[in-house]
């Protein structure tokens, strides 16, 4: 019927998601995980939208938006701010459809950026193999801590996540969606 409202579904297969970070109220990956799935009014209050994720992928690869276009200097900036992550992560279920099984994943590598600009700065990595974790910066590799690790609140920039529970494979699945209702 003319007029009628209807939902409108759309479904996106993933394994990287890329999270915003600069809202004040995110100050971890879950914190930005709730403000990528809030429902949002559109339309001036006509419709809501939000995301849900159907399936999860074996492999999670989280981007932070660390970099946001400043229009008073004219350039990308560096959003500046500390962090957290777990070691372990399981998606809340207000986050996920009705039909999908959340899964426990754990860190495997974090990316991270030094510098202020997007456009200087360095990368380096640490990465979990078996039980330890390394730092891989440039041509150096050394064997750090998992507290060290936990500490790179203000440079980590990418996040790859695991399913603890099964093979892992970094291509997407064509059934891993992500749902916008």
């Amino acid at each position: 019927a003319r007029g009628a409202r209807t939902d409108s579904v759309s479904y996106e297969p993933f394994n990287v998601l890329s999270l915003p970070i600069d809202a004040p109220q995110v100050n971890s990956v879950e914190d930005a995980l709730c403000a990528f799935t809030a429902t949002e009014t559109i339309n001036g209050g006509e419709f809501t939208k939000s995301v849900r994720f159907q399936e999860m992928p074996h492999a999670l690869v989280i981007t932070l938006q660390r970099f946001s276009y400043d229009a008073t200097r004219g350039a990308a900036s560096k959003i500046k701010k500390e962090l957290t992550y777990p070691n372990e992560l399981r998606v809340d279920p207000a986050h996920l459809a009705p039909e999908c099984q959340s899964r426990a994943y754990e860190l495997l590598a974090v990316l991270c950026h030094t510098g202020l600009s997007i456009d200087s700065g360095h990368y380096y990595a640490l990465v979990r193999y078996d039980d330890s974790w390394y730092l891989y910066d440039d041509e150096i590799v050394s064997k750090v801590s998992a507290a060290e690790v936990a500490k790179r609140t203000y440079d980590v920039y990418i996040l790859i996540y695991a399913n603890r529970s099964g093979k892992v494979s970094f291509l997407p699945s064509s059934s891993t969606r992500v749902t916008e209702v």
